[in-house]
C-alpha cells in the first residue's frame, strides 16, 4: 500500500512540474505566421524566434508584392481624379482604387514633378489622361478603350500588356507610419487587416526595416526580400491550441497511469516481480507524454502532428498494458508450475533432515545418508512418469518407525525414480 501511494505521488508531482513548465514557456507571437521567401532575412528571423513561417516561391511573390505610392487627388461622386504624385519611382503603377473609390482620371501635369519617372502602368478602370504629359514616358496598359486610343497616337510609346503580365493595382491607402532616409523604416501599422502585407517600396524608396508591435489577432505578415532589419514586438502572452491539447493529454496520461498502478497493485499486492513490467512502461509513457508536450510547445510543432503522436502513444500504452495484465496470470501460473516441478528435491531433503537419527541403529543411519545423497544429486524436475513415485517416497519417509526393509524400499524407489529421469532425457 505504501509503495502504491509513493508511485501515484511521483506521477502527480511529475504532472505538476510539467504544468508549471508549460505555463511559463514563452508563447509570444506563436499565433501568427510570417510569409516570405526561403532565402530572405525574414525566414532566418522566423526560425530564430520559433515563429511559424510559410515560404513562397519566387514565382508566387508577385501575388504579395506591393509598391505603395502617395497621391493627391480630388474625390467626385463618380470616382477619383489624381492631381499630384509625391514619389520618386522610375516605374509607377497607378492604383485601381484610392480610399475605396475607382481611379477614373489623371489630371494634367499630375506627374510632371517626378523627373525619375520613365514608365507608368495604367489600370483598366482609368478613363482619361492628358496625352501631352506622356510623350516622354512609356505607357503600359491592358486592353481597354483608353489603351486603344493611346496606342493610336504616334507620339506616345504604348505597350499593351498581356494577361500574364502581373501588376498589383491595389488600393493606394498606406496603412503604415514610417521613417524615411535612404530607405524606408516602417514603425507602425494603422490598418485593420489581420493579414499584413509589407510593401517592397513606398514612393520609390525600398522598405528595408520593419519594427512593429504585433496585435494579438494577427494571422500573418508578409515580409519581402528587401527587408533586412526586423523587430516584431509580441509581448502579450498567447497560448496556442497545442498548449490546451497537451494540457488535456497530460491530465489523461496521469489518470491512465494512476488507474493502471491501482489495478496492478490490487492484483499483485505482495509480489513486486509481477508488477515491474507494467510499472516500467507506465513510467515511460508518463515521461514520454510530458516530455513531448514540453518539446511540442517549445518548438511550436504542427498541431496535427502533436495530436496524432500523443493519441497513438496513449493507445499503444493502453494496448500494451492490457496485454501485460492479461499475460501476467499466465506467467504466474507457469512460474508456479515450474516451482512445483522443481520442489521435489528440496521438499524430500527437508523431510530427511527432520528425522531423528538417534532412533535408528548405525546401519539404518548409514542408509539414510546414502538416500540423502541420491536425492541431493538427482534430477530436480518432476515429470508425469515420476510424480506418483515421488509422492510414494515422501509418504514412506514420513512414516514413523521405518524398519531396515522400509528404508531399503525407499532407496530402491529413489534409484528407480533416477533411472526414469535419466531415460526421459
Amino acid at each position: 500500500m505504501k509503495n502504491k501511494k509513493l508511485i501515484i505521488l511521483s506521477g502527480v508531482v511529475a504532472f505538476l512540474i510539467t504544468l508549471i513548465v508549460l505555463f511559463v514557456l514563452p508563447y509570444e507571437g506563436k499565433n501568427f505566421k510570417i510569409i516570405t521567401t526561403k532565402d530572405s532575412d525574414a525566414y532566418k528571423y522566423a526560425k530564430g524566434k520559433s515563429i511559424e513561417v510559410e515560404t513562397i516561391a519566387d514565382s508566387e511573390k508577385d501575388f504579395y508584392t506591393e509598391k505603395k505610392e502617395n497621391f493627391s487627388y480630388d474625390r467626385y461622386q463618380e470616382g477619383i481624379v489624381i492631381t499630384d504624385y509625391h514619389g520618386i519611382s522610375e516605374e509607377l503603377v497607378i492604383p485601381r482604387k484610392i480610399d475605396g473609390q475607382f481611379v477614373l482620371a489623371i489630371q494634367k501635369d499630375a506627374l510632371k514633378n517626378d523627373e525619375n519617372l520613365t514608365k507608368v502602368i495604367l489600370p483598366k478602370t482609368l478613363l482619361m489622361i492628358e496625352k501631352e504629359d506622356y510623350q516622354e514616358i512609356e505607357i503600359a496598359c491592358y486592353r481597354s478603350f483608353l489603351c486603344e486610343e493611346l496606342k493610336e497616337d504616334e507620339n506616345l510609346k504604348v505597350t499593351v500588356l498581356s494577361d500574364s503580365d502581373f501588376y498589383s493595382f491595389t488600393d493606394s491607402y498606406l496603412a503604415f507610419e514610417y521613417n524615411i532616409g535612404d530607405s524606408i523604416e516602417i514603425v507602425k501599422y494603422t490598418g485593420l487587416s489581420r493579414d499584413i502585407v509589407i510593401p517592397e517600396t513606398i514612393n520609390g524608396y525600398e522598405v528595408t526595416s520593419v519594427h512593429l508591435t504585433v496585435d494579438k489577432d494577427l494571422n500573418s505578415i508578409y515580409l519581402p526580400k528587401t527587408v533586412n532589419s526586423i523587430s516584431l514586438d509580441y509581448s502579450e502572452k498567447i497560448y496556442s491550441p497545442i498548449f490546451f491539447f497537451t494540457i488535456v493529454m497530460c491530465g489523461i496520461a496521469l489518470l491512465l497511469f494512476i488507474g493502471v498502478v491501482i489495478y496492478v497493485s490490487l492484483k499483485d499486492a505482495q509480489d513486486i516481480f509481477y508488477q515491474m513490467p507494467v510499472m516500467i512502461i507506465s513510467y515511460l509513457y508518463l515521461i514520454g507524454i510530458y516530455g513531448y508536450s514540453i518539446y511540442a510547445n517549445m518548438t511550436n510543432q504542427n498541431a496535427k502532428t502533436v495530436i496524432l503522436v500523443e493519441i497513438i502513444v496513449s493507445l499503444l500504452y493502453l494496448v500494451l498494458s492490457i496485454f501485460l495484465l492479461a499475460s501476467k496470470k499466465r506467467i504466474r501460473n507457469y512460474d508456479e508450475k515450474i516451482a512445483h516441478s522443481t520442489s521435489y528435491v528440496q521438499d524430500t531433503l527437508e523431510l530427511l533432515e527432520e528425522l531423528d537419527l538417534s532412533n535408528y541403529d548405525e546401519d539404518i543411519q548409514k542408509e539414510i545418508e546414502e538416500i540423502k545423497e541420491l536425492v541431493r544429486y538427482s534430477d530436480p524436475v518432476t515429470g508425469p512418469k515420476t510424480e506418483s513415485l515421488e509422492k510414494e517416497i515422501q509418504k514412506m519417509i514420513q512414516k514413523e518407525e521405518n524398519t531396515k526393509e522400509d528404508w531399503d524400499k525407499i532407496k530402491d524407489s529413489m534409484q528407480k525414480r533416477n533411472r526414469i529421469c535419466k531415460e526421459n532425457k
